[in-house]
């Protein structure tokens, strides 16, 4: 059992230097470096939500530098790791958010079908952290993109109330 304990330490260990080094990298504008980092961390601790989410900003980043051919397996790859967080992170608004961020970048690339998914992610992750408004803001501009005002104009209020109950700002 104290063997299993060491590894584990061991493991988590690696997976920090793994994210300081993408870190370092993102710092010096080396993004392959950065890919490689990022990915090795979330391997070494797929537990740590921060760790799924650089891997899948730094993938959504070269998503858009990579040559138009390889943009759907890419985006198909961040799709599948954004599911893996939410599965293994049910309760964390950032985890739904980030799948439904994934499956909008998706829709971008070659799944226009996807923008429903991408939809019931995003509210997911609203009814997880019903305050939170640069969230509600990515759900109104996916309900206008997708022409569903009724549903644009109900979050709208939402983040109007959001904004005047907490003076966050005055709604526009």
């Amino acid at each position: 059992a104290l063997a299993g304990v060491a590894v584990l330490v061991l493991r988590l260990a690696a997976a920090e230097r793994a994210e300081r080094r993408a870190t370092l990298a993102a710092a010096a504008g080396d993004t392959v470096r950065v890919a490689v980092e990022a990915n090795r961390a979330a391997q070494l601790n797929p537990w740590e939500m921060q760790y799924r989410l650089n891997q899948l900003a730094t993938l959504h980043g070269m998503t858009f530098l990579a040559p138009e051919a390889e943009r759907p397996g890419m985006a198909g790859l961040a799709v599948r790791i954004a599911r893996e967080a939410a599965e293994m992170h049910p309760r964390d608004p950032g985890a739904h958010e980030v799948l439904g961020t994934a499956l909008l970048h998706e829709t971008m690339h070659t799944r226009p079908d996807r923008t429903s998914a991408a939809q019931a992610a995003l509210d997911r992750a609203q009814d997880l952290a019903p305050t939170y408004v640069p969230l509600m803001e990515r759900r109104i501009a996916l309900a206008g993109a997708r022409g569903d005002i009724a549903r644009r104009v109900l979050i709208e209020a939402d983040r109007c109330a959001v904004l005047e109950t907490t003076g966050e700002g005055a709604c526009r």
